[in-house]
């Protein structure tokens, strides 16, 4: 099922990634030293700049048994970067509770 909308759903968002991940995944600031991957710090770097221009961006934390990961098995946090085309996945053996909340953090701080 996919939905469009002409807003983006920020309330529905935040309830959504709370029943997937935790209240955790909603405590992040952005800017955190403790990121477990090379890959999601890049996406944070990344997420960090397109925030700053003002550029929407989304990302997907697929779960190892989703049928749309293309790495089955693993945690996937997929960040489609809008300014140069590329897609990139952090991929994790366990849930990535830390990382994903600095992702959320910025996600959430895009203007609306």
């Amino acid at each position: 099922m996919v939905a469009f909308v002409t807003e983006r759903p920020v309330d529905q968002g935040k309830k959504l990634v709370t029943l997937l991940h935790g209240s955790q995944a909603l405590g992040g600031t952005g800017y955190s030293v403790e990121i477990e991957n090379e890959v999601t710090a890049e996406i944070l770097k990344r997420a960090r700049h397109c925030n700053q221009l003002k550029i929407p961006w989304h990302h997907h934390m697929l779960f190892p048994d989703c049928a749309l990961n293309s790495h089955p098995g693993k945690w996937n946090l997929t960040f489609e970067d809008p300014s140069s085309g590329d897609t990139l996945n952090a991929l994790y053996d366990t849930e990535p509770l830390n990382d994903l909340k600095e992702v959320e953090a910025l996600f959430y701080a895009q203007e609306k």
